[in-house]
């Protein structure tokens, strides 16, 4: 006669099979997340940069103390299918300096709030404001006259062409799938922000290309 099995041996398999069903789950659900990743893999999102537009800080005095630079940062999600959460964004304001007399510079700019969900074929805006104070300006353009920079009273002629660096942190999402996180790094066309545009560039489209 068959014995039959005991308490604790029925749990032990009981807490097995659990155990190896939650596992295959698990892979279950990384299988998917990966295919979606492959199909929808980072493309489908188009940064451009437009209201740009900028302002001086005086003190009491009547000095220049810095340069303000305000722009509208636009994400234009162009997949059908596939919505996109943003999980993290930095801005940077970077310039470099063809004279050995001039440092290069590099600003974090600040947002007013932080994109967050897009759902498919949508377009979303953020707000992005950067302080570059007269130590930065005259650490970069030192000369314009050596280094062909402007002064930040706009005499000298040559442009001061500034890139905006973007990187933000993604995962698109189709149905109640997500795809693993992505990092997206995109740098803007270099642009005169503080002194060609002549007020230009509040009406002019900034193309971000992958970088």
């Amino acid at each position: 006669m068959a014995k039959a099995p005991s308490p604790s041996t029925g749990r032990w398999w009981s807490t097995k099979r659990r155990i190896l069903a939650a596992l295959a789950l698990i892979v279950f659900i990384a299988g998917i997340a990966s295919v979606v990743s492959f199909v929808l893999r980072p493309g489908n999102i188009r940064f451009s940069i437009t209201h740009a537009s900028n302002a001086t800080i005086k003190a009491n005095s009547g000095l220049v103390q810095s340069v303000e630079l305000n722009l509208t940062l636009v994400a234009n999600n162009t997949s059908p299918r596939a919505g996109v959460d943003y999980l993290s964004s930095i801005v940077l304001l970077q310039y470099t300096s063809p004279s050995p007399d001039s440092s290069n510079l590099s600003i974090q700019a600040g947002f007013s709030e932080l994109w967050s969900s897009q759902p498919p074929l949508s377009t979303t805006t953020m707000e992005v404001s950067a302080l570059m104070s007269i130590d930065d300006w005259t650490t970069s353009f030192p000369n314009p006259a050596t280094s062909g920079r402007r002064s930040i009273d706009g005499t000298a002629s040559a442009p001061t062409l500034i890139r905006v660096l973007v990187v933000t942190g993604v995962r698109f999402k189709v149905g109640w799938v997500y795809t693993w996180p992505y990092s997206i790094r995109v740098l803007c066309e270099p642009v005169d922000y503080f002194f060609s545009f002549n007020g230009s560039l509040a009406t002019t489209t900034i193309n971000c290309w992958d970088a």
